[in-house]
């Protein structure tokens, strides 16, 4: 079942050769066209906001956040700019076929081209819900293990990304075999770019839910965790006690917090949308047809690179803000050296009081 009615002309020299026709379709369907339009304009968006967060990084040197949060954010950043240039590539591969195509053949996709350009897309999928998950269990060690925590350093946070990196690759890989189980598609040059067939349809529906629990839990997390910090404060500062690695830690965890917390609940919503919107047009994709079911698909997906875009918008305002911040209300060091003793004092006369 093809969408014929809003497709663009085909010429009067087609090939015969079905999947031939059903590609040119693939690549010229107005619909596609608009949906492939839109993810390079999310696509170049990314692109750029990246460009500036890491221009205003090397330029500043002000990122106000743990060694572990930043090497596990820089990772979240790459998810970010595959995933843009995988649907950006893309694009511009099928503009450039409808200006230079001679035969309709040639909207076909070669089987190693097709793994190149989408397995990028399917990685996001798998490893941006685990890093986020992977953020909030750095919060929730920072919140409890405070001496340990800065004790380790970099250790457990290069471990834990080379572990989620492992968990990708090893799925990625189950991704490719299962795909090419299907003798009767992956034997030849693909009309549509997607890896799902009937050997791992129903796992792709079961890993989305899976990460739709994950990223509701750290959203959740995320609240009770910025609760718990300001608690530590409060009572350090109700006791008298002064402890300059919970202290610090405590408001850095309060400060990082507050700023993933609206991103992470974002997540989740966003999400959420792409989840329940995917699940309807799977149920629906017998009925729609490949070539609908694929567009609709990629057009779902403009969810998540809006979500990027968003995210990526709001990283570069808070660098923005706190380099602000920074340069208002940064104290001397001869003020920072006597808020230090003055603390140190309250707590001396509080524990010599008979």
């Amino acid at each position: 079942m093809y969408d014929n009615s809003s497709s663009l002309s085909i010429p009067q020299n087609s090939s015969s050769d079905p999947d031939c026709v059903e590609a040119q379709l693939y690549g010229t369907n107005s619909g596609y066209v608009f949906v492939r339009l839109a993810h390079t304009i999310t696509g170049l968006a990314i692109l750029l906001l990246l460009a500036n967060i890491f221009a205003f990084i090397v330029k500043k040197r002000c990122v106000p956040l743990h060694g572990n949060l930043k090497l596990m954010l820089l990772n979240v950043f790459f998810l970010y700019a595959i995933f843009a240039l995988s649907y950006m590539i893309t694009s511009m591969r099928y503009l450039l076929i409808a200006v230079t195509y001679t035969d309709p053949c040639q909207y076909l996709t070669p089987v190693w081209l097709a793994y190149l350009l989408r397995m990028p897309a399917y990685i996001y999928l798998i490893a941006s819900p685990l890093f986020h998950f992977a953020i909030m269990i750095e919060r929730v060690r920072a919140t409890i293990f405070v001496r340990r925590y800065e004790k380790e350093g970099f250790k457990c946070g290069i471990g834990g990304i080379i572990f989620l990196w492992l968990i990708t690759a090893l799925f990625s890989v189950y991704i490719v075999c299962t795909s090419l189980q299907d003798t009767v598609t992956f034997s030849k040059p693909l009309v549509y770019l997607s890896m799902t067939t009937k050997y791992n349809a129903q796992v792709f529906i079961n890993i989305h839910y899976f990460f739709l629990f994950l990223v509701t839990c750290v959203s959740l997390a995320d609240y009770v965790l910025i609760r718990l910090n300001k608690l530590v404060v409060q009572i350090a500062k109700a006791r008298m006690v002064y402890n300059l690695s919970q202290s610090y830690q405590a408001n850095e965890n309060i400060m990082t917090i507050r700023m993933l917390f609206p991103l992470d609940f974002s997540y989740s919503l966003f999400f959420t949308i792409f989840i329940v919107l995917s699940a309807y047009v799977r149920i629906d994709k017998d009925a729609m047809g490949l070539l609908v079911y694929n567009r609709s698909y990629e057009g779902i997906q403009l969810i998540l690179s809006l979500h990027a875009v968003i995210t990526l918008a709001t990283y570069l305002y808070f660098l923005k803000r706190n380099r602000r911040l920074q340069k208002n209300t940064k104290p001397t060091v001869q003020e920072q050296a006597h808020q230090h003793f003055r603390l140190l004092q309250a707590q001396w006369q509080f524990r010599t009081i008979p």
